[in-house]
């Protein structure tokens, strides 16, 4: 869409703050790769924001369809880059009802937050550690979040999403694998 990059569609002629505090119900695109990575997978994409929000990578441990038949993500982690540091978000459904909730963190100290307009390569790899315990590793910017979560896929589909503001993705790569 631009010369260097994709980016979320956003209202044309909205600046950084409207687009976030006007329109970031409809500024959400994701964009996940047809293959499935199994365990031990590094995904990784440089990427970057117009303000201060939101692109992310998202693992997803299968599909859904929607109401006309559309895939749509069911379970699934969202690994968030964003001004002041990096956060997972794990996404699932109960009751017929989607719910999230902060699995993991790394909150940066002020004078070391992400800048706006500025690309970063934010990876995520899930394996399993030397006590074989499923792991999810991010990294970013020098900077390295870890957690262990069984609930993480054996196999994933895994993808970009941009929400929130304006987001710009200058590649995407799946490496390694069992």
């Amino acid at each position: 869409q631009l010369d260097d990059c994709v980016a979320n569609h956003c209202p044309p002629g909205s600046t950084p703050e409207e687009v976030f505090k006007k329109h970031n119900d409809k500024v959400y695109a994701a964009m996940l790769h047809k293959a499935r990575f199994p365990l031990g997978t590094t995904v990784s994409s440089r990427m970057g924001w117009d303000w201060l929000m939101a692109p992310l990578i998202v693992v997803a441990k299968d599909l859904g369809a929607d109401a006309q038949g559309r895939p749509e993500l069911r379970e699934h982690w969202e690994v968030v880059i964003y001004n002041q540091g990096l956060n997972v978000w794990h996404h699932f459904y109960e009751n017929g009802k989607q719910r999230w909730f902060k699995a993991a963190s790394l909150k940066l100290p002020k004078e070391a937050y992400f800048k706006a307009n500025v690309p970063y390569d934010l990876s995520v790899r899930i394996a399993r550690d030397s006590r074989k315990n499923k792991t999810m590793t991010v990294t970013a910017g020098g900077y390295t979040l870890h957690y262990a979560d069984e609930s993480l896929p054996d196999e994933f589909y895994a993808g970009v999403i941009g929400c929130e503001g304006r987001n710009f993705f200058y590649d995407f790569s799946a490496k390694g694998g069992k």
